[in-house]
């Protein structure tokens, strides 16, 4: 009995120990950031903003061990100790930060990093404070790590706001005096000219921050969706968020712009509520005056009823409108969604619980969402998992579209097969081809027989007319970035400009599409009728780069 007991004091003692090392941890760090009497202390940048005496307000970091694993290691050099996170805007580069003061509030890190405050600010709304942010600093002597996101505003040409402050950021920097993490994108890198810069350089480690994984974003989104009052959100339609933002919005990066998806979704679900009860609202003051006025009998009374009937009764037509177009859209929500299992589980769980005042969010709406910032139909948006069975039975369909053009019908649907099945060159159009024949050869149908068939609508078929093309090959670049969901076909190719040539040659040699791409890209020219004489002419006309970068030189049969 007294060998348990013992073991027991033991046990507990070394869990009180543990207990009050966090908590004295975390009182150092509050008594360094407040005031004698409890309150924050304000400093230049509007208050002490330090990341480790918020840790308990932080959402646990996902994704980002790897960068904090560096961004410690460079801290702990004794020279070239001040990082720089390098990442496109929307990649969370402050997660990093955020991952580090984590690490230093749990004691995970070397020594020099114990009893450590980790502040940061924005250059972008703090520069005129920049001076008196880093006077705090210095005067904190090597107990403050300074996150300054937008650094290349503060250090590159662009500082001249506060040339003094610039300069004094460099030098506290330089010496020393200044534990600094930097925050940029690679634009803002480029302007800053690190590379070329040896003195700035020679301080600077830089830390790529790269675009967050599908599977952490979704991790993410899992998190956050219980932050949506009065909204539920399902799995599905996170997963869907994720998918969809990733291949179809171009703009920005993971995790942000899934997380800006899921958002717009929301908000626009409950505008649909707010108008039906704002009509509701209005259709019982209504009928509270229509009550009133029946039992007046005078004739401006009467009038009046008369109007208020009127506008009751249309206002009642709106309200059963209303409701019979969110009951279609509803119907159609759920006719493309009926042969998802999860989707089924969790409208099954909604009718359950009975929750008439919050409403769901699904697949539907987030590809509503993208659907309006890409043009792309909503329907194909949702029927990404059928794209392996449209492009298997692909040839079988463009046979009964275009007749007499076999052979150049299966060239085209090997080129599209040889892509969706992961044979294609990686950061490139689904395919690039060549089309080989004279007039009326049904060149331009089978391009238009595919964007139905491919995009589900004609309409994604942009055609260029290269004849005579007077138009800057950048500018013609430009509309191909923009019609990124489609084909494009260049007709008449063989009368361009040679600048136009250069120009095809360079998105298809670089990233100039957007990732992942999902064009076709035509050249339709009307050179030759057989296949021997057509490859003679091909090769003087064109550059032998470009046509070693087109997936299939498809050959039309001039008497089919």
């Amino acid at each position: 009995m007294s060998v348990w007991l013992i073991t027991a004091v033991i046990a507990f003692r070394e869990t009180f120990i543990m207990h009050w090392t966090k908590l004295f941890h975390l009182r150092t760090h509050a008594k360094n950031s407040c005031g004698e009497e409890g309150e924050m202390v304000e400093t230049a940048c509007g208050d002490t903003n330090d990341l480790v005496g918020q840790v308990g307000k932080l959402e646990r970091v996902i994704g980002r061990d790897e960068e904090v694993r560096e961004v410690i290691s460079i801290l702990s050099g004794k020279t070239k100790n001040n990082p720089l996170l390098i990442g496109e805007p929307g990649v969370v580069k402050l997660d990093v930060v955020k991952g580090l003061a984590q690490m230093i509030f749990r004691g995970d890190v070397p020594i020099n990093l114990h009893n450590v405050q980790v502040r940061w600010l924005d250059i972008v709304y703090t520069k005129d404070k920049l001076k008196g942010v880093l006077k705090e600093v210095r005067e904190a002597q090597g107990k403050v790590i300074l996150f300054i996101d937008n650094i290349h505003l503060a250090l590159g040409a662009e500082a001249e706001w506060s040339m003094d402050a610039a300069d004094l950021l460099q030098h506290m920097i330089a010496t020393g005096q200044l534990w600094c993490i930097g925050g940029t994108t690679l634009e803002g890198y480029k302007k800053l000219c690190l590379e070329k810069d040896a003195a700035v350089n020679k301080y600077f480690h830089q830390v790529f921050v790269t675009e967050l994984s599908i599977p952490d974003t979704m991790s993410i989104l899992f998190r956050l969706k219980e932050r949506y009052d009065g909204v539920r959100i399902l799995d599905r339609a996170l997963v869907v968020a994720v998918q969809l933002s990733s291949r179809y919005i171009t703009a920005g990066c993971l995790p942000n712009k899934a997380i800006n998806l899921v958002d717009e979704a929301c908000v626009n679900m409950k505008a649909q509520l707010d108008e039906i009860h704002n009509l509701k609202r209005k259709l019982t003051k209504l009928e509270i005056d229509f009550q009133s006025l029946k039992k007046e009998n005078d004739k401006a009374t009467v009038a009046c009823l008369v109007e208020v009937r009127k506008k009751l009764g249309d206002l009642k037509d709106k309200v059963v409108y209303k409701k019979k177009k969110d009951t279609r859209d509803e119907i159609r929500r759920l006719e493309a969604e009926r042969n998802n299992l999860a989707r089924a589980i969790d409208l099954k769980l909604a009718f359950i619980k009975g929750d008439e005042n919050v409403t769901t969010v699904g697949p539907y709406e987030i590809a509503e969402v993208v659907s309006r910032c890409t043009g792309i139909p909503v329907t194909k948006l949702l029927r990404t998992n059928d794209d392996k069975e449209r492009v298997c039975g692909l040839a079988n369909r463009l046979h009964q579209r275009v007749v007499g053009q076999d052979q150049a019908i299966n060239d085209v649907a090997e080129a599209v097969l040889r892509s969706r099945a992961g044979f294609g060159r990686l950061e490139q159009p689904i395919a690039s081809i060549l089309f080989l024949g004279p007039d009326c050869v049904a060149k331009t149908e089978l391009a238009k027989a595919l964007a139905e068939e491919l995009f589900y609508d004609q309409k994604f078929l942009i055609t260029i007319y290269m004849s005579g093309y007077s138009g800057d090959a950048i500018d013609l670049a430009e509309v191909i970035k923009r019609n990124d969901y489609g084909i494009v076909l260049f007709d008449g190719v063989e009368t361009a400009h040679e600048a136009m040539f250069n120009t095809l040659f360079r998105m298809l040699d670089d990233r100039w599409l957007s990732d992942p791409p999902d064009t076709v890209l035509i050249l339709n020219c009307n050179f030759g009728t057989q296949f021997s004489a057509s490859k003679v002419v091909v090769t003087h006309h064109f550059k032998t780069d470009l046509i070693d970068r087109l997936d299939e030189i498809v050959v039309f049969d001039a008497d089919p």
